[in-house]
C-alpha cells in the first residue's frame, strides 16, 4: 500500500503540474465547486489518512457523519466500467447530481482541512477564471479530457479497490478496518475496474501522448507489485 500511495502522489504531482499548464486558478479557500458529490477510490482514502493520529481520523468520520442522510451524488458505473460499456457498445444511463445539494463536509469555513490530500475528485474541478468573480467555471475541452484520464489511471491502480461517494467511501471504509469480516458492500460501494481503453478523442490524441507515456510506465511499476 505504501508504494500505491507513493505512486498515487506522482499522479496527483502530474496532474496539478498539467491544469496548472493550461491556467487553472484554482486554490485552497476558493471552494465555489466544493460540493457534497465528489468520489474517490479505497486507494485515495488510504492516501488521505495516512499519517493521521486516532483523533484525526474521527475528526474526518465525525465531518462526514453529521450529513451522511442528506442528498449526494452516489455514481453507478466508474469511469473504467464505463469504458467498458461503451466497449460493448452498451448505453451509459444518465445520473443525477445536482451542485444545489450542498457544500463538502470536509470544508472549514470555506477552506478544505485535507487540502494537500484531497482526491482526484476535487483536483479535476478546474477554472481559467475565479468562479466566485466570474459566477462560472471555464474549462478548455482538452482539460476534461485529461481529466478523464487521470480518473482512469487511479482507478486503474486501484483495481482490486472500490469507488464511491467520498462520504459513503471514508464511512465504509472506516468500518471495514474495525471489523474482522463485513457483508458484501451496499450498492452504492463500486467495484474498481482495470482500464480496457482510455476515453481519448482524436482531436486530443496527439498532444497527449507524452503524458500517457508517463502514466503509462508509473501504472505499469505499480501493477509490477500488485498485479
Amino acid at each position: 500500500m505504501e508504494k500505491k500511495c507513493d505512486a498515487l502522489a506522482r499522479v496527483y504531482s502530474l496532474h496539478d503540474e498539467y491544469t496548472r499548464g493550461h491556467g487553472a486558478v484554482c486554490e485552497q479557500g476558493c471552494a465555489s465547486c466544493c460540493t457534497c458529490n465528489v468520489t474517490m477510490t479505497s486507494l485515495e482514502y488510504a492516501f488521505m489518512v495516512d499519517g493521521m493520529d486516532e483523533r484525526e481520523r474521527a475528526g474526518l468520520e465525525q465531518r462526514v457523519t453529521q450529513g451522511r442522510t442528506a442528498p449526494r451524488f452516489q455514481p453507478m458505473h466508474t469511469i473504467n466500467n464505463m469504458a467498458l460499456l461503451c466497449i460493448e457498445g452498451k448505453e451509459i444511463p444518465e445520473e443525477e447530481n445536482d451542485p444545489s445539494w450542498g457544500q463538502c463536509p470536509l470544508l472549514d469555513q470555506g477552506s478544505c482541512t485535507i487540502y494537500e490530500k484531497r482526491p482526484l475528485g476535487c483536483r479535476m474541478l478546474f477554472s481559467q477564471v475565479k468562479c466566485r468573480d466570474a459566477g462560472y467555471a471555464r474549462m478548455p475541452p482538452y482539460v476534461l479530457t485529461l481529466n478523464n484520464l487521470f480518473q482512469q489511471v487511479v482507478e486503474h491502480m486501484d483495481a482490486r479497490g472500490t469507488s464511491g461517494n467520498l462520504t459513503d467511501m471514508i464511512l465504509w471504509q472506516a468500518k471495514s478496518e474495525m471489523a474482522d469480516s463485513l457483508p458484501n458492500p451496499p450498492a452504492y460501494i463500486l467495484k474498481n475496474y482495470r482500464a480496457p481503453v482510455f476515453m481519448v478523442p482524436p482531436e486530443h490524441q496527439d498532444q497527449i501522448r507524452p503524458l500517457m507515456v508517463k502514466l503509462s510506465r508509473l501504472m505499469e511499476d505499480v501493477c509490477a507489485h500488485f498485479p
